[in-house]
């Protein structure tokens, strides 16, 4: 590593230690969402955000669902989600997400500003809700119904629930994790601080940690989930959305992942996405599992080329994640469903990058024989 990229992942890694401490601090910064811009704010980029979000579409919302999924191996994110109790079960998870969907949708698409704006207006909704789980788990009740949710997951699906969880628990338990003493010492501090209940239900680091599923894929491999051809004016625009979006859902600007450059935000996502690996490295539970099912199994309405496997590895892959075991595990129909990702994503209809492409597409295709070969 040289000097200058040692210096980035050292003040990127600092940067981190500061967002991390926002976990002893409330989400909710306010009752009612900000009327007032930020110095930091730019109409024009923030509209450049928009606009990109019109031209590449699918691969944001779909980079954005398989990072729920992966989102749902974060402990502190999956027990809220737990509390609710509204994804339990295939049609309630779909329900869930797709109202989330609509949420991001009228983001992307109306001007949250204007007080009149179904943006703003959405954007109450969630701060809303947010408020009220934050309120909810911090009661004895609500532990309860957590316990609950864990106690209660549907005996139909547990059978196939605990077969990938075999799988994912060989390949996790193998990840070599960089830098893995600087985050077991964060999770060591974080567990012993929880299991103290010393932190609030949702915090602003829990906040933060959402914020990058929303943008850290595209943003960090954008070939990889299918977006071509951006320019860096484009992601600047991407960045200043997610920086308004969280400052507007109350993400403290000291916490909040969007940084000034597109460099500093890159090198900040990379010590994310080294926290996460870390985090399923020692925590790949049943629980987060269930739900990761419970979420491809409902978005299966909708497209029936969907399997939790398959995403898993493609979500797994784009994250630089070796998921061999389950990989190998996959049945044929899941093999098919992975290449379909695959090509989706990655075979984009810009010409330069379809070319470039192409010898790694060839490369998967002898990969899929393979994996045949194993079933």
């Amino acid at each position: 590593m040289s000097l200058e990229s040692n210096a980035s992942n050292c003040r990127a890694k600092e940067k981190f230690l500061q967002i991390f401490e926002g976990r002893k601090f409330e989400m909710l910064r306010y009752d009612t969402i900000p009327s007032e811009k930020p110095d930091w704010y730019d109409h024009d980029q923030f509209l450049q955000g928009q606009d990109f979000y019109r031209r590449f579409s699918v691969g944001i919302l779909f980079s954005k669902f398989m990072s729920l999924v992966l989102g749902l191996f974060f402990p502190r994110l999956l027990r809220p989600l737990m509390f609710t109790r509204r994804s339990e079960r295939p049609l309630d998870a779909l329900r869930r997400y797709t109202a989330t969907g609509m949420h991001v949708f009228l983001w992307y698409t109306r001007d949250p500003w204007d007080p009149d704006s179904k943006s703003r207006k959405s954007l109450q909704e969630v701060t809303t809700m947010h408020r009220h789980i934050a309120r909810m788990g911090e009661t004895t009740q609500g532990r309860q119904k957590i316990q609950e949710a864990m106690a209660n997951m549907d005996t139909d699906y547990l059978g196939a629930v605990e077969e990938a969880l075999h799988c994912f628990q060989e390949d996790t338990s193998k990840l070599q994790v960089p830098d893995s003493e600087f985050f077991a010492c964060l999770h060591s501090q974080l567990k012993e601080e929880e299991e103290a209940m010393e932190l609030p239900t949702l915090s602003q680091f829990d906040l933060a940690l959402t914020q990058m599923g929303f943008f850290g894929a595209p943003l960090l491999y954008p070939h990889r989930v299918g977006i071509h051809g951006a320019t860096e004016r484009d992601w600047e625009g991407f960045i200043m959305f997610w920086r308004t979006m969280g400052y507007l859902l109350g993400i403290d600007d000291k916490y909040n992942l969007c940084q000034d450059t597109v460099a500093e935000t890159r090198e900040l996502l990379q010590v994310c996405c080294g926290y996460f690996s870390w985090q399923v490295h020692v925590d790949c539970s049943l629980a987060a599992t269930f739900m990761a099912f419970t979420v491809v199994e409902g978005h299966r309405k909708l497209n029936q080329g969907l399997r939790l496997k398959p995403l898993i590895v493609y979500a797994s892959t784009i994250y630089d994640i070796k998921m061999e075991k389950t990989r190998k595990s996959m049945t044929w129909h899941e093999w098919f469903c992975y290449m379909k990702i695959w090509r989706f994503l990655r075979y984009g209809w810009n010409s330069d990058s379809a070319a470039a492409d192409e010898q790694q597409f060839l490369h998967s295709e002898h990969s899929l024989k393979l994996g045949l070969a194993h079933n």
